[in-house]
């Protein structure tokens, strides 16, 4: 299962490898998927830690995985944290690929 395999990941790579964020991305969107918001947000914020760490804040890596956490902090109706998440991820988006980008379709659709 994902967390017998994110287990296995930390050991040989350490828990700040790209793998480990990774892991725990794909685990923060099971969890959201499963209605388990707080697990979620936990796989969330040790992956966007990870990811800011190996590739800095302006990647979209880092980009989506603010857009993955701004969703499971909405459904716990923490709007003005999921607002911010978002805001930090359509500005990288932005920067990188330009506003009218469809990768930033999704992002902006959360803004209604």
């Amino acid at each position: 299962d994902l967390k017998d395999a994110l287990k296995t990941v930390e050991g040989q790579f350490g828990k700040s490898h790209y793998l480990v964020a990774l892991y725990l991305a794909e685990l923060g969107d099971v969890y959201r998927k499963m209605g388990i918001y707080g697990e979620a947000l936990d796989a969330y914020h040790r992956a966007l830690a990870v990811q800011k760490q190996f590739f800095g804040d302006d990647h979209l890596v880092v980009s989506n995985c603010r857009h993955q956490l701004a969703l499971a902090l909405t459904k716990l109706a923490r709007y003005d944290e999921a607002s911010e998440q978002l805001q930090q991820a359509i500005s990288v988006g932005q920067t990188v690929l330009g506003a009218s980008h469809i990768y930033l379709s999704p992002k902006y659709s959360l803004y209604g």
